[in-house]
């Protein structure tokens, strides 16, 4: 009897660790490859839209070239908001250059999302009155999923953690 007695706090111990652990190993899996995902996603829809062979190609090269213009600003912001770190935790805060650092990090994330909607609006045109609600459909879906998963935030097709 003591034994069992004994043994239930170390099983309700390893309930606890496994427990975390899954925890931990599903928020990596959804972190894990982000741009994955997005590829999935654009196949996803691009599918459900029904492309003839004119639109595909068109819609490719859009496609690739929005890819390249939100790198850049990931990249750009990536490097500000690196910037920013390093202001906020010197030893000599220096107000200035931080408010001055914020404010280009947010100019380029409003020029992120005039692009990507520039983009987004160029694939629209190039498609048929019944492709376009079906388009908008998936883009309205899709920014109600990532603002209930708060990852919409200017992360979303930028640089996920």
């Amino acid at each position: 009897m003591k034994i069992v007695i004994k043994s239930i706090p170390l099983a309700l111990l390893v309930l606890a660790l496994s427990i975390n652990v899954s925890a931990q190993q599903r928020a990596n899996r959804n972190m894990q490859a982000p741009k994955q995902n997005e590829g999935m996603m654009h196949q996803r829809m691009m599918n459900m839209l029904d492309l003839n062979d004119e639109q595909s190609q068109k819609v490719a090269v859009i496609h690739t070239n929005g890819e390249k213009s939100m790198l850049t600003f990931t990249t750009k912001i990536a490097e500000k908001k690196a910037r920013l770190q390093t202001l906020v935790t010197a030893d000599n805060y220096d107000s200035k250059a931080v408010n001055k650092v914020i404010t280009e990090i947010s100019e380029l994330q409003k020029d992120r999302m005039v692009t990507k909607y520039a983009h987004r609006q160029e694939i629209r045109e190039l498609l048929t009155d019944a492709q376009r609600v079906k388009f908008d459909g998936f883009h309205l879906r899709m920014q109600r999923m990532n603002g209930m998963n708060g990852m919409h935030n200017m992360r979303g097709n930028q640089n996920r953690r």
